[in-house]
């Protein structure tokens, strides 16, 4: 199944797992439309949506930030940018 949603070449350090935050925020910050389709077949939309709002990664520009929540997943909710923007200060404390 990993291997028919052609995103195990988008993590390096991993196997891809369709169900963990990291794979679902990499494919929506460098997979393809048809990678993204896959994953919402396997998955769900609304597990992705689920991922990106509770689970978020430092792994977005404010664009690519934009992108993802306004138009790939059309979310309507305020989202703290500061814990998805990969230029943001970490909060370590």
């Amino acid at each position: 199944m990993k291997e028919t949603l052609g995103i195990n070449n988008l993590i390096w350090y991993q196997k891809a797992n369709p169900d963990s935050p990291e794979t679902i925020h990499q494919v929506l910050v460098y997979g393809s439309f048809e990678q993204l389709k896959g994953l919402e077949s396997s998955i769900g939309l609304e597990k992705i949506k689920q991922v990106f709002t509770t689970r978020p990664k430092k792994f977005y520009t404010k664009p690519e930030f934009n992108f993802v929540k306004n138009y790939v997943l059309k979310i309507e909710e305020p989202l703290d940018e500061s814990k998805y923007l990969k230029d943001t200060p970490r909060n370590i404390g």
